[in-house]
Order: structure tokens, then sequence, then C-alpha cells
């Protein structure tokens, strides 16, 4: 009887352990996932000697707003372009921070000598935009990448 016991009791560690163990490795997984997801979910696209696309995809937070300003922008940098296309066309939804925080991008950009154009914003982008009292009225805009493209030729 007390051997079934510890041997039971040895069991119970030994389960606990396994689980504590897998509960680790999931949430690791878990982070180097978001990593990688938030990382794709900027790619910088060259697309002409010194111009590149920077297309923004999903839903922006306090997460992609970070990646952006910590990664991108010193590899914009390092890549020695004058012009910046900043994509919106694939972006579900904005709010007042994000909305800031995309701003002081640019603004990040153009002190570094960039000229950043915004194409793809929707009306309803737009709307949260001017809802959170964010003046762009001298921010370089158009409808399609295309048509960025073809103001910067």
């Amino acid at each position: 009887m007390k051997a079934i016991k510890a041997i039971n009791a040895m069991l119970d560690v030994s389960l606990n352990e396994t689980f504590y163990a897998f509960e680790r490795l999931t949430e690791r997984h878990q982070a180097e996932t978001r990593v990688e997801l938030i990382s794709l979910s900027a790619p910088i696209v060259p697309v002409l000697e010194d111009v590149v696309v920077l297309p923004l995809i999903g839903v922006m937070d306090s997460y992609r707003i970070a990646h952006i300003m910590n990664n991108v922008i010193p590899r914009i940098a390092e890549m020695d372009v004058n012009h910046v296309i900043t994509d919106f066309s694939g972006v579900l939804t904005i709010d007042d921070h994000i909305a800031q925080s995309l701003q002081q991008i640019g603004g990040t950009l153009r002190l570094m000598g960039i000229h950043v154009i915004i194409a793809g914003l929707r009306p309803d982008l737009v709307q949260a935009i001017v809802r959170s009292g964010i003046d762009m009225l001298d921010a370089e805009t158009y409808a399609t990448v295309k048509q960025a493209l073809e103001s910067v030729k």
C-alpha cells in the first residue's frame, strides 16, 4: 500500500512537471509566432531605386507600432531611400492612439529627410483619423499605391 502511494506521488509530480513544461513551451511558441506575424505585417517592399512601399496589414495595435518604430524605421534608414509610400489598404481599423502613433512614424521619417506618401486610406480609416483630431491636411495622400508611384516618377 505504501509503495502504491509512493508511486502515485511520483507520478503526480512527473505529470505536473510535464504539464508545466508543456505550458512553457506553448507560451514560448505563441510568443515566437506573434513576433513573426508582427514582422510580416509591415514588410518593406523596394519598388524603385529610391522608393519603398510600406504596406500595413491587419489590425494596428501598440505592439505593431512599436515594431515599426524599433525595427522598420531603422531598416528604412539603412536602405538610403528618398520616398516611403505607406499603404493603408490592408489596415482593418485604427483608433485614436494608433492614428497619433502613425503620425509620429511619418514625422520620424520626414525628420530623417524621407518624403512620406500615404496611400490606400479607406473612408472608414479617414473618419477615424479625423475623429482623432489629427491634422493630416499637409500629408501627401493618394487613393492607390499606383497613383502614389506615378507622383514620385
